[in-house]
């Protein structure tokens, strides 16, 4: 199966050391996020622990939500078969371990009907040759009058 885009969001003061470091785990983050949180611990095997990069497959729900996380708009391409995914609509309503047990590889997700709002969780740093880094997201506000 080909790789697959998944988009990532982050404030755009970050995208510069992206750019030069590429995405790190949330666990390599927390310094700058504090200790890994119940979600983080939760996850399976060698996704706990906040050794994980989180994305989601679909561009327009990755967009919708960039003033939750970000302006900064990160691409990169993952393996289906070594990634997990699950419904971010799960995580608002169910525990940390709900989640994740409801977690299956994005392959299995991709062979029928697709969650628009799918996340995905890669369990190893995204090396700088593997990114794009896009415009920063702006609207007509921040371009001002």
């Amino acid at each position: 199966m080909p790789r697959v885009d998944v988009y990532h969001l982050t404030p755009p003061r970050r995208l510069p050391l992206i750019e030069e470091e590429g995405l790190r785990t949330r666990a390599d983050l927390s310094s700058l996020f504090g200790p890994p949180s119940e979600f983080d611990n939760a996850a399976p095997g060698t996704f706990a622990n906040g050794k994980r990069v989180s994305a989601w497959l679909s561009l327009d729900y990755a967009k919708a939500h960039a003033d939750e996380y970000g302006k900064g708009l990160v691409s990169y391409s993952v393996d289906p078969a070594k990634t997990l995914a699950a419904p971010a609509s799960v995580r608002a309503s169910a525990t940390p371990a709900e989640y994740w047990e409801q977690a299956k590889p994005l392959k299995e997700w991709l062979a029928g009907d697709v969650p628009e709002d799918l996340e995905i969780h890669q369990n190893l740093p995204v090396r700088v040759k593997y990114l794009k880094l896009h415009a920063p997201l702006v609207d007509d506000a921040d371009l001002g009058p």
